[in-house]
């Protein structure tokens, strides 16, 4: 397949999706792939190229659309600018044994120890900050 069909046929699959992804937000790229006869592989690559991304899309598209029945709790950060100190992490990924797996921007190392020990507590046990 030549490089501009190829890419019309990858712009065509990424529409598609973020369409599907409108009615039926669990749908994955996978599935429109398969769907259309697209090459997965190469979709993610061409996707990857041209900045798009599965999550970030599922994001801003579920911050549109954000029913107020989530179980989900969005934290803000606060209206103060961080203090840049020695204690300061960012672009920090953290994947539980869960699976669940949680992207966190910039924090401070002490607050990020909390967050997780909150995470990892059993349900009898109280919640403290």
């Amino acid at each position: 397949m030549d490089q501009q069909r190829a890419s019309q046929r990858y712009e065509e699959t990424w529409l598609a999706f973020t369409e599907e992804l409108k009615s039926n937000p669990t749908v994955t790229l996978r599935a429109i792939c398969k769907k259309l006869h697209t090459n997965q592989d190469s979709m993610s690559k061409w996707a990857s190229r041209h900045g798009y991304s599965v999550s970030r899309c599922k994001a801003s598209l579920s911050q549109k659309t954000s029913a107020p029945s989530s179980s989900f709790v969005r934290i803000e950060p606060k209206d103060q600018p961080v203090q840049h100190k020695a204690s300061v992490l960012a672009g920090v990924n953290i994947t539980f044994s869960s699976g669940t797996t949680i992207s966190i921007k910039q924090g401070d190392a002490d607050s990020i120890i909390r967050l997780v020990n909150l995470y990892e507590r059993k349900e009898d046990e109280s919640c403290i900050l």
